[in-house]
């Protein structure tokens, strides 16, 4: 995992685990990240999440570090992204991405 890996993932943690639950994007887009029943993600939840959004990148990352199917890294990158996006768009009522799933969170709108 390089530095920017786990420093993408101590900022989505961090950022998550303030009382707003708002990374800088999510103060934005007026919306905010809760566990599923509500109330504020439990550490575990926001630790999978942060593991799993950036994870499955640094696997490839490392995949093309060590020179295991180079080429097809960014494609793999480009898959996984576009697989979590269509969650956002296919999961009704909720529209969770494929790590709110797994980590049994919900991105809600900001009051």
């Amino acid at each position: 995992m390089t530095a920017r890996d786990r420093g993408y993932a101590g900022y989505d943690f961090h950022l998550h685990s303030r009382r707003n639950g708002q990374t800088l994007g999510k103060l934005v887009t007026r919306t905010r990240l809760t566990a599923r029943t509500g109330g504020p993600p439990s550490t575990t939840s926001l630790i999978t999440r942060a593991a799993v959004y950036p994870g499955l990148a640094v696997l490839f990352g490392l995949m093309g570090l060590f020179g295991v199917f180079v080429g097809a890294v960014g494609f793999l990158i480009g898959l996984c992204t576009l697989i979590d996006g269509i969650f956002i768009v296919t999961d009704k009522p909720l529209r969770r991405a494929l790590h709110d799933r797994i980590s049994n969170t919900l991105v809600i709108r900001a009051d």
